[in-house]
């Protein structure tokens, strides 16, 4: 009896001894649960500090990016703008001043403007061609028309000078008539 005694005196404080294990283990348990939903905790805020950290990041970098974008295009403009401008200018000055189409565009950027520029060059200079020819057709014809007037005037005062040699003589041969006549 003394023997089941003891044992189940021994098997009272194991189980006490297992209580108060699993008890320790549950604080334990809870403790590193309440540790765990601290560190989740601190983590959601760690995570949500880099979230805005990075939005901030993100919309600045966005922003430079905008306006590197906007003096880039700024830029192109003017580059493209110059040139035209130039040529708009001369193309006025052809149209609207003294029609002085000796004038040239720039060739010289080696871009599509200078080959607009040398085509419109050539298109003046096959205008100016023309134009000398006309030029020179129109002295031509002046001094054709000078000569024509000047032989026009010769033979009005040819034929006159013939009315009248023909009226001389119808003169003398009305006189000689009458002269025979009388005879």
């Amino acid at each position: 009896v003394r023997a089941t005694n003891d044992t189940t005196d021994e098997l009272r404080d194991l189980d006490a001894r297992v209580d108060g294990m699993v008890e320790t283990i549950k604080s334990s348990c809870l403790d590193i649960s309440k540790l765990i939903i601290e560190e989740s905790l601190k983590a959601d805020q760690d995570f949500d500090q880099v979230i805005n950290r990075s939005m901030v990041i993100t919309l600045v970098l966005s922003l430079f990016g905008m306006l590197a974008s906007a003096v880039i295009a700024v830029l192109t403009v003017r580059t493209i703008m110059r040139p035209l401008r130039r040529q708009i200018e001369v193309m006025v000055d052809i149209a609207e001043g003294e029609g002085d189409l000796t004038i040239n565009l720039d060739e010289g950027s080696g871009d599509e403007f200078a080959e607009l520029a040398r085509r419109f060059n050539i298109f003046l200079a096959k205008l100016n061609a023309i134009l000398r020819t006309v030029r020179d057709s129109m002295a031509r014809l002046e001094h054709s028309s000078e000569t024509l007037s000047a032989s026009s005037g010769q033979t009005a005062s040819a034929l006159n000078q013939i009315a009248a040699n023909i009226d001389s003589v119808m003169h003398m041969i009305t006189n000689q008539s009458a002269s025979i006549a009388e005879t």
